[in-house]
């Protein structure tokens, strides 16, 4: 009997350390998108992976983020709209704890300058290499519009200070396969 007891006892605190976990990576993920739509530049770099400022220091990816959306030939601005975030299984790997997750972006990139005929061509290499589901260009305002499903790692561990920090999964050349070993990469699918 005592064994049941404890056995229940086990299978509850599970259930209720694995909510809390989903609870507190919904809330953190919808803070981190949040984030992303003001464009806060320090705040963006502070959910990110540390590790990731390993590669490129914390002040080169602020200057390359900055420049990216802000430069010479466009700006690009990130459009508030529902996320309809969908969670993965949390996995815990060694010490470390994964979840990959997607949710919906929309941005637009304004071009300073009229597109031509290339407007075209760059409609198709957008929505090919962004992975766009829909992808429009308006020619009034040399405005771009793209929606794409964004697909996110999120990582807790002795690094984040066991709270949650994330990093984008791109269709090539991942930052994730930088980041982390080929057996996690491997377990998480990626």
């Amino acid at each position: 009997m005592k064994n049941k007891i404890l056995s229940i006892l086990f299978l509850v605190y599970t259930i209720t350390s694995f909510s809390q976990d989903i609870k507190s990576l919904k809330s953190e993920a919808q803070l981190m998108y949040d984030t992303a739509i003001s464009l806060d530049l320090d705040k963006i770099l502070d959910q990110t992976y540390p590790k990731v400022f390993e590669i490129a220091s914390r002040e080169q990816m602020k200057d390359v983020m900055f420049e990216a959306f802000n430069n010479e030939a466009m700006t690009i601005k990130l459009i508030k709209t529902n996320p309809n975030f969908s969670f993965g299984e949390i996995k815990k790997i060694g010490s470390q704890t994964f979840c990959v997750f997607e949710h919906d972006n929309k941005m637009t990139m304004t071009f300073k300058e009229d597109m031509g005929d290339s407007a075209e061509m760059m409609l198709e290499m957008i929505k090919e290499s962004m992975g766009a589901t829909e992808a429009t260009y308006d020619a009034k305002t040399y405005t771009f519009t793209i929606n794409k499903r964004s697909k996110v790692l999120a990582i807790s561990d002795d690094l984040t200070k066991n709270t949650w920090k994330y990093v984008n999964i791109e269709k090539e050349g991942s930052l994730v396969q930088m980041l982390f070993s080929e057996d996690v990469v491997k377990q998480l699918g990626l």
